[in-house]
C-alpha cells in the first residue's frame, strides 16, 4: 500500500490518534507508544522523502504523507482533493498552513523552478510568457525582457488562480 491520494487508509481516525499525536501548531507528529527498538514513545514520527521533499510516516505497511494524515487526523475523513501548503513549503505541515485544493489550484501555488516563473527565452532573443490551466498551456505573449514577460504572467496567474496564484 502506498500513498495513493484517493485510497482510504486501512485504519480509522481513532486508531491514528491512538498511534500518533499531531501538534497542529508545529505540524510535527509524535509516536504515542513504542513501536520498535528504534521507534520510541514521544519520538518525532516520519522522515523526509528526498525524491519529493515531503515528510512521510509509515503505518502498518503503508506510507502516508504527513499533510494528508493531518487532514484525516483533524477532520476525520480522508481528503478527496489535494491538501496543499499555503506557503509552498512542503515541510510546513502546521494546520494553519494546510488547505484543500484542486490539482489545478495546487499547480497555481507551485514554486518557480526558474528565475521568472512562466517565462522562457525564444530563438529570437525575446521572452515568452505561458501559463498552464487544467493541463492546457496558454500563451500570454512575447516580450522584450524577462521582467515584462513575468509581469504579464503574474497578472494572468491572479486572474486564473486567485488566492492560489504564486508569482515566484
Amino acid at each position: 500500500m502506498s500513498n495513493i491520494p484517493w485510497r482510504d487508509p486501512s485504519f480509522t481516525q481513532e486508531e491514528l490518534k491512538r498511534l500518533l499525536r499531531y501538534d497542529r501548531k508545529s505540524g510535527f507528529w509524535y509516536w504515542r507508544m513504542k513501536r520498535s527498538h528504534r521507534v520510541l514513545k514521544g519520538q518525532r514520527a516520519g522522515c523526509v522523502n528526498k525524491t519529493d521533499g515531503r515528510r512521510y510516516i509509515r503505518i502498518d505497511k503503508g506510507k502516508y504523507s504527513e499533510h494528508r494524515l493531518a487532514w484525516f487526523y483533524v477532520k476525520g475523513t480522508w481528503p478527496r482533493l489535494d491538501v496543499e501548503h499555503k506557503d509552498g513549503t512542503l515541510l510546513n505541515n502546521a494546520w494553519t498552513n494546510l488547505r484543500l485544493a484542486t490539482r489545478t489550484q495546487n499547480q497555481g501555488n507551485a514554486r518557480a523552478r526558474v528565475k521568472f516563473k512562466g517565462v522562457s527565452k525564444v530563438r529570437t532573443g525575446k521572452y515568452t510568457a505561458q501559463i498552464q490551466k487544467s493541463g492546457i498551456k496558454l500563451h500570454i505573449g512575447t516580450f522584450d525582457t524577462p521582467e515584462q514577460a513575468h509581469k504579464a504572467y503574474v497578472r494572468r496567474a491572479k486572474q486564473l488562480y486567485g488566492e492560489f496564484a504564486r508569482a515566484a
